[in-house]
């Protein structure tokens, strides 16, 4: 499944407010000793509610339940933006930007799965873009459905195409002229079934 053409990001954000009134704002960690992130929620400074994240999925809850659009901050890297909620979980538009306001992350949920995603390098170029609504199923692959990554001149560094309507696929690397380095491809269980080099043209 082919992904929309983008060249730039959309427009900047302002920074949320600290203290959001009758909103819902989140926080979001990783837990020290641990492998899993946990987000606080806030209305004004009250805690009302948190989860617990592995592997991005929800695996704990507490406190009342979440819908709706929820500002957030992420004390890592200091980005924030906000994201859709329904049932605790995301589902629908994730919005992420640069401490500076400009877009670095668009991610669309479905009931707490992402579906799709697009990265921005800080000059506003796609850096990644993802769609996994036919993805197959390979719980120890994570590359599957569709996805690009690209150098910053905009030309194709890495994709790959493993999907169940294609019963596989492949994955493809490229050099900085957009030329072929490696394919590999694969059947339906996610195996590699054959793999290529082509040869390096003569200057």
């Amino acid at each position: 499944k082919p992904i929309p053409a983008a060249q730039t990001a959309p427009h900047k954000a302002s920074e949320p407010s600290k203290n959001l009134t009758g909103q819902i704002r989140r926080v979001s960690h990783v837990e020290r000793g641990g492998d899993f992130i946990e987000d606080l929620f806030f209305r004004g400074d009250n805690e009302v509610a948190r989860q617990k994240i592995e592997k991005g999925v929800v695996v704990d809850h507490q406190g009342q339940n979440i819908n709706g659009t929820v500002k957030f901050f992420n004390e890592l890297d200091q980005t924030y933006g906000e994201v859709k909620y329904f049932k605790n979980l995301r589902h629908g538009l994730s919005t992420t930007y640069f401490p500076d306001g400009k877009v670095i992350l668009e991610e669309h949920y479905r009931e707490g799965k992402i579906v799709s995603s697009k990265e921005f390098y800080p000059v506003g170029s796609v850096r990644f873009e993802s769609d996994y609504s036919e993805a197959l199923n390979c719980p120890t692959e994570k590359e599957v459905g569709v996805a690009r990554l690209y150098y910053p001149s905009g030309r194709i560094k890495y994709e790959w195409n493993l999907t169940w309507r294609k019963r596989g696929g492949f994955k493809k690397t490229y050099n900085t002229d957009g030329s072929l380095r490696y394919v590999a491809w694969f059947n339906d269980k996610c195996q590699k079934i054959k793999e290529e080099y082509p040869p390096v043209k003569s200057q």
